[in-house]
């Protein structure tokens, strides 16, 4: 009789232990599922990331166009420019120390440096 009930116990025990590794298989197998949606939703996240990127590289290209800037100028009230009004300033290199005399390459007038 002895050996009968323990013979039972140890068939209930492997049941609960089967039934208990196939618990945590199911559970493994839902935990699995549920990450791979979640990698899913992310990756078609990344895309229209990726993709709202290449759009604004499209516009920002569209409008560094000269044309199109030009365009926005008048738009905004800006008048053309004529080539007559237009002065170029090229700085004249010193031979001193830019720090010491105040703006690099500008020679003071006589106005400037009398006191």
């Amino acid at each position: 009789m002895k050996e009968f009930r323990f013979l039972v116990f140890v068939i209930i025990l492997i049941e609960v232990g089967i039934f208990a590794c196939g618990l945590r298989i199911v559970y493994n197998r839902h935990t699995y599922r549920t990450m791979f949606i979640q990698l899913e939703r992310e990756q078609q996240t990344y895309h229209s990331l990726i993709d709202e990127l290449n759009r604004a590289k499209v516009e920002l290209a569209s409008l560094e166009q000269p044309s199109n800037i030009v365009s926005s100028a008048k738009f905004q009230g800006l008048a053309p420019v004529n080539n007559n009004e237009v002065v170029i300033i090229h700085p004249t290199p010193s031979l001193k120390n830019p720090s010491s005399s105040g703006a690099a390459g500008v020679k003071p007038t006589k106005e400037a440096a009398a006191p």
